[in-house]
């Protein structure tokens, strides 16, 4: 035992060793002559236990006279997460950059990074007013990795749900979203009131990618899901799956929509109804409900319900089991598909797969029973 525990160590003290030639190695790299060996250094240097000796090394190419070189340095920074805090300086100074790109690549590594928000925060305010759509993306996304320190930037991004370019006001509602509370006023104000459906339909986004950060968002959203619009309404009811975890109000909101006119808002309630259960540890309300939109004679809405009930585990077997006997064909292959997709969670339906899928008068049905039944019994 003794040698064995003798030869572990001596491997470990080994690989350590070979670790610390290899980074060696990379900082002597960035010391070079030649642009295209500082460059290549400059892109290896990203083990994250390196971070200590990488990042002071990274720093001091920041401002290297090589476009390239400096590209690599910020790149690599960027990796390395909090643990490069120490180089925001450096890259707010890179934001000046005479070369575009560098200064771009300073706003994404400086999200990756997320500190110092006093001062990160401010300096990227600005750029979301850009004429360049790439840079006001960027820096949207980046402030997203600040979340509710990014609050100063709440109404330069409100301003950007009316941008033009489709990816940044997606990347204005992930950082609205990633706020959470404090931008609740506004974004409930927006979509209440905001003048026109696409606006609207940006505030519930928002609100969705905000989840429980936003539940003081519940009565706007519930009220929402009556909007004339029909993209504002699935983008409220989908909302509400994800905000209204605790609140009653939402779980009764999204089970009448169920029950909609459109298939894409009962779809939508299905996609929120599953969302609902798993997060709230609602099963055993959506569960029935689900269970009757998988006999939607809308594809989709059908689709979605079975994705929502396999999110509930085994906690939707039984009233799976129980749409094996409907008088519906339809109902019942959805329900023998669902049960194959559970897998050894629907172990407790084996007996009634098996007898579906000897005796069902549908052969689509008795396939797909018997389909289930014996993914169930290879994963016993």
């Amino acid at each position: 035992m003794r040698v064995l525990a003798g030869v572990v160590l001596a491997w470990v003290a080994t690989l350590a060793w070979a670790d610390d030639a290899l980074l060696a190695e990379r900082l002597r790299l960035l010391d070079m002559a030649d642009a295209r060996d500082r460059a290549r250094g400059a892109k290896l240097l990203t083990k994250p236990e390196w971070a200590k000796q990488a990042v002071p090394a990274l720093v001091r190419h920041v401002a290297d006279p090589d476009v390239v070189v400096r590209r690599a340095s910020i790149a690599s920074l960027g990796t390395y997460g909090k643990a490069a805090a120490s180089a925001v300086p450096a890259l707010l100074a890179a934001l000046e950059d005479p070369e575009a790109l560098v200064g771009l690549d300073a706003v994404r590594a400086l999200g990756q990074i997320g500190e110092v928000p006093d001062l990160v925060v401010p300096r990227l305010v600005p750029l979301l007013a850009g004429v360049n759509a790439v840079i006001r993306m960027t820096a949207a996304a980046a402030l997203a990795r600040f979340a509710e320190r990014a609050a100063p930037a709440q109404t330069a991004l409100l301003a950007l749900l009316r941008d033009p370019d489709s990816d940044v006001r997606d990347a204005a509602t992930t950082a609205l979203g990633a706020i959470g509370a404090s931008a609740v006023p506004a974004l409930t104000e927006l979509l209440a009131h905001g003048p026109s459906a696409a606006l609207r339909k940006e505030a519930a986004t928002a609100l969705l990618r905000g989840e429980e950060r936003v539940a003081a968002a519940v009565p706007a959203l519930v009220e929402a899901c009556a909007d004339p619009d029909l993209g504002v309404r699935v983008q409220a009811v989908t909302a509400l799956g994800r905000v209204g975890t605790r609140a009653p109000a939402a779980f009764d909101t999204l089970r009448a929509r169920s029950a909609a006119d459109e298939p894409e808002v009962r779809s939508a309630a299905a996609f929120a109804l599953g969302e609902h259960g798993v997060r709230a540890r609602a099963a055993p309300r959506v569960v029935p409900i689900l269970v009757g939109l998988i006999g939607d004679r809308d594809r989709t809405v059908v689709v979605q319900a079975s994705a929502a009930l396999v999110k509930q585990g085994a906690a939707a077997v039984g009233a799976l089991v129980t749409a094996l006997d409907s008088s519906d064909p339809l109902v019942r292959r959805t329900a023998a598909m669902t049960l194959n997709a559970l897998g050894s969670a629907a172990k407790g339906a084996l007996a009634a797969l098996t007898r579906v899928a000897q005796s069902d008068a549908d052969a689509n049905v008795r396939r797909e029973a018997d389909g289930a039944a014996a993914r169930i019994r290879a994963s016993k």
